[in-house]
């Protein structure tokens, strides 16, 4: 408990006290994101939930639009172009066709008016995966999360943001084949990213 005083202090100290960033931003900014983290997953069978196992989620370079609303409120685009290459490209290595399209959608608050600020970012990744690798299979799910992080605003047009977003996730992946099949999955994970923003 006195470790958590201690941290909540210096946050409030540095939010507080950083300079003032006099010239608000409006309009939009774009920028580039990655990172890493783990995801742990279950699949719902007959029995009930059985573990899927604990593994690694991963961001590859994605492009992020920032569109203002506020000077300290946003709403964001995360377009993971780089995930959806490596799924293309994977897809061809293993003889098949793979199209992935992943997208997040979040809605961003700042605490602080200085040049850090804290950031709290509700929102959801979609993803939406087609393959055909010896027949035709569907995935859908969605991951609602919120980022949380510090963002450091050097100037009105750059700024680094440092944050993590933990997610739970629910969907669906559906084989057609001679006996189709739906399996529903679910799970949860962290992920850490680190994005670059200018405009």
């Amino acid at each position: 408990m006195k470790k958590l005083c201690i941290s909540a202090a210096i946050l409030g100290s540095i939010l507080f006290f950083s300079p003032r960033i006099t010239q608000a931003h409006r309009g939009v900014m774009y920028g580039f994101s990655g990172g890493a983290g783990f995801i742990a997953g279950s699949v719902a069978g007959p029995g009930g939930l059985a573990p899927a196992g604990v593994g690694a989620t991963y961001v590859l370079p994605a492009l992020e639009l920032r569109f203002f609303r506020r000077h300290r409120q946003s709403f964001e685009v995360q377009l993971m172009f780089g995930n959806m290459l490596y799924g293309i490209i994977a897809g061809a290595v293993n003889g098949g066709f793979s199209l992935p399209l992943q997208v997040g959608l979040y809605h961003s608050f700042r605490i602080g008016r200085g040049v850090f600020r804290f950031i709290v970012a509700p929102g959801a990744e979609i993803d939406l995966s087609i393959s055909i690798a010896g027949g035709l299979a569907l995935g859908l799910s969605v991951a609602p999360g919120v980022r949380l992080g510090l963002e450091m605003a050097f100037s009105p047009g750059f700024r680094l943001e440092i944050r993590a977003r933990p997610f739970i996730t629910a969907g669906i992946f559906a084989v057609a084949s001679s006996v189709g099949r739906v399996i529903p999955l679910f799970g949860g994970g962290m992920l850490a990213e680190l994005a670059l923003y200018f405009g």
